[in-house]
């Protein structure tokens, strides 16, 4: 079977008009040539425009798999949120495979952008010629965007040609927004700048300049013209109607994708495409029709092909329509043309809710009357008809308009309603039950959570972590498990993800997990076309905000059953835990061991150094059991010097004894500290016997165990030190007596008369 191709796309938020759009042309290339695609959205909750370090997230992840074989990345848009350079230096760490930048050219990559000069130059002097516009202002974009520098250039040279004047109060920073529309308004009147047209960067800044000049008393078009950039679908809704500069998303999209499928496959050479954009003329700079500035029909069949080709319908079926139209066109077909009409535009409603191609072939019907019709009451009655049929297909726009926002109001309903559950559960299990119970209502098919080990916090260092670990996968994880969670590192995420149901589908989004100041992980979820665009950004920010109440109710709970001194298990932790394994061996008959220790000493160590050089004791030792011990025991601090161990198993606790004793050696040995550590154990077998006693009364059995050790010991010392105290009268005894039996024998010795001769000197006799 022939392995499909893989895309990685890079984009800061989908929800975004010009981005959706891209994407979607995309998507449309993709699925036509059977190639997968896992979307990297680097968006950062609550603003657009500030990334922290979430593309270093996505970079580290895309650069860290294998399975991707180009790159998609949509440049301007990281450009806006970070700096140019840093969008070259992201595009340029993936080069080792092919690469097409959107929106920004990148030196040694691919790229696709459109025309902006010529945009705003044409608007420019359609404004200047057509409307006797001569004070010009600009609003323009941020100053990191390529784009809106390109647009601003453009804004400046056009002025310099008409021979009018670009002066700087003249030109208002903006952010692509309704708010930097409004605020730049007010403060050229303000200012008391004189003007009469508004060239703004984008859309949406214009829609904000348009209600801020209507809020100071100025009408669009009639005192002042405004127009705007990329035509975005509202442009043509609110009254005035936006005149723009239209961008071919879809066309940029489609062609980004086929540049890297023709890199990948032939390994065609990195190419700069430039499109060009078209002007859409509408009422807010003074025109009264709405549409481009190229009004010349063309033929009908390739008009209408090429039309209705967008919304999925062959040739075959076009010309069947309009031939059959066409043929009913007649005056005295007035109910046949109509019942023909109403029949197409059911089949087409199935298909699709953009019905401009029927006003083209309503364009195209209305040249035909003076060759259908020679006499004027005939004509007159096709006019007629053709008036019915034009309110037929608004009638069924107009309703399908009103359809889809009652759809969309309920299901951002259900939406709000399903990613408030996330939103309000406590604590880990609970978050669990709830994120798979929203998945369910919102019928998204699988997803994969992957958490990093510790949350990382803004601020440190962006380094990716070695690991990650995967604790829930939707749906075959519904709920909490205590079982830990699958640990993966980090640069086999998506290797490993590709085997799993969610690997399955040919589009998946990459969303990163973050609240604030934390970064919690990562969620893989299928993209599906259906779905309103917004619910991956909504439940990317209800999971990050439970992820991160769901943190800190953990770090309390920590504060609940661990102890303040040492960290390790207080007496609360020990036995929520604990108890736990006492039923698992109840119900699976195994066994385990509990250990109580209690320090040696340690009022000798407060009395004589001091309760600070006590608690240091204490910790010490803690540290100690914490190295003799594997990371499934659990250990706790029962209270003052005495601790408890449960091992899971029975076999091992005398071992786990000598290791301790190991390692209390090794630190008398390694650290100079006024003191020796050492301490007591007591062992407790624990079976199914007596798995079913209360955890108090096994405690009280180990302790009574490690206190017959313990006195055991002090036997032994006293035993040791009377041997030593007797040992020592009697050396003192002899010390002292010593001097006194030398004299009494030297004495004697001289009163005795000699048993033996004198020796003679060499020893001869």
């Amino acid at each position: 079977m022939e392995k499909k191709l893989h895309f990685a796309i890079v984009v800061s938020s989908l929800e975004e008009n010009c981005q959706h759009q891209m994407w979607k042309g995309i998507e449309s290339y993709c699925n036509t040539h059977r190639i997968e695609t896992t979307l990297f959205i680097g968006t950062v909750q609550g603003h657009l425009g500030t990334f922290e370090c979430h593309y270093d997230v996505i970079f580290d992840l895309i650069k860290s798999s294998s399975c991707f074989d180009g790159y998609l990345i949509f440049a301007g848009s990281v450009a806006d949120g970070e700096s140019p350079q840093k969008a070259i230096e992201y595009c340029h760490s993936v080069t080792q495979k092919p690469v097409v930048s959107l929106s920004m050219r990148v030196p040694g990559v691919s790229s696709v952008c459109v025309e902006n000069r010529s945009g705003i130059r044409a608007m420019i002097q359609h404004l200047y010629e057509q409307h006797g516009k001569r004070k010009f202002v600009c609003i323009t974009g941020p100053s990191t965007h390529p784009e809106a520098m390109e647009r601003l250039s453009a804004y400046k040279d056009t002025l310099l040609e008409l021979g009018i004047p670009s002066q700087e109060e003249r030109i208002i920073p903006g952010s692509f927004s309704k708010k930097s529309g409004h605020h730049a308004i007010a403060s050229l009147l303000k200012q008391n700048i004189s003007f009469d047209a508004v060239v703004c960067a984008d859309d949406f800044t214009a829609l904000g300049a348009i209600e801020e000049l209507y809020y100071q008393g100025f009408t669009v078009p009639h005192d002042i013209a405004v127009t705007g950039f990329d035509d975005i679908a509202l442009s043509g809704l609110v009254s005035p109607s936006i005149s723009t500069v239209t961008q071919p998303f879809l066309e940029i999209g489609s062609l980004g994708a086929q540049q890297l499928h023709s890199e990948i496959i032939s390994d065609a050479a990195p190419h700069n495409y430039l499109i060009p954009c078209t002007l859409t003329l509408r009422q807010s700079c003074g025109c009264i029709f709405h549409g481009t500035t190229d009004q010349t029909p063309s033929p009908p069949a390739s008009s209408l092909n090429l039309l209705f080709a967008e919304h999925h319908l062959d040739t075959s079926t076009v010309h069947e329509w309009y031939e059959t139209l066409r043929h009913a066109f007649h005056p005295d077909r007035h109910h046949s043309f109509i019942f023909l009409l109403s029949k197409y535009l059911i089949e087409y409603d199935q298909i699709s809710h953009n019905y401009a191609p029927w006003y083209t072939l309503f364009r195209l019907l209305s040249q035909e009357i003076p060759s259908v019709a020679a006499e004027y009451f005939e004509q007159e009655r096709l006019h007629t008809l053709l008036f019915d049929a034009l309110m037929i297909v608004k009638n069924m726009e107009l309703n399908n308009k009103q359809r889809t926002i009652e759809e969309q109001n309920t299901r951002q309903w259900e939406i709000r309603i399903a990613t408030h559950e996330i939103l309000t559960s406590f604590g880990t299990e609970d978050f669990y039950q709830k994120l798979g119970k929203t998945f369910d209502e919102l019928q998204i098919p699988g997803a994969i959570l992957g958490l990093y080990e510790t949350p990382i916090r803004h601020g440190d260092e962006w380094r990716p972590p070695e690991y990650i670990t995967l604790p829930w996968e939707y749906p075959h994880t519904r709920e909490y498990s205590p079982i830990p969670a699958p640990r993966i590192a980090f640069s086999s995420f998506f290797e490993t993800v590709q085997n799993t149901d969610v690997g399955k589908y040919v589009h998946r989004l990459t969303l990163p997990l973050f609240h604030g100041q934390e970064q919690f992980g990562i969620l893989l979820i299928p993209y599906q076309k259906h779905h309103p665009i917004n619910v991956y950004e909504t439940l990317r920010i209800s999971i990050s905000t439970a992820l991160q109440e769901t943190h800190m109710i953990e770090e309390i709970h920590e504060l609940a059953v661990k102890d303040s001194l040492t960290s390790l298990y207080n007496r609360r932790g020990f036995f929520n835990l604990v108890e736990a394994h006492l039923l698992r061996i109840q119900r699976d008959k195994s066994t385990a061991a509990l250990l109580f220790l209690d320090m040696d000493n340690l009022k000798v160590i407060n009395d004589t150094l001091g309760h600070e050089q006590g608690d240091a004791a204490i910790c010490n030792l803690a540290q100690v059991l914490r190295r003799s011990i594997r990371d499934a025991d659990i250990l706790g601090r029962y209270g003052g010097d005495e601790f408890v161990l449960f091992l899971h198993t029975t076999k091992g606790a005398k071992e786990v004894r000598k290791r301790i004793q190991h390692e209390l050696d090794t630190f008398s040995q390694t650290h100079d500290t006024p003191y020796t550590i050492s301490c007591s154990i007591g062992i407790l077998p624990i079976t199914e016997e007596n798995a079913h006693n209360c955890l108090a009364d096994l405690i009280s059995e180990a302790d009574a165990l490690q206190y017959a050790e313990k006195q055991a010991k002090k036997i032994r010392r006293r035993c040791e030190i009377l041997i030593q105290q007797q040992q020592l009268r009697l050396f003192l005894y002899v010390i002292d007596t010593f001097p006194r039996r030398e004299r009494t024998l030297s004495e004697r010795s001289e009163a005795a008369p000699p048993l033996l001769g004198k020796i003679p000197r060499g020893g001869q006799q």
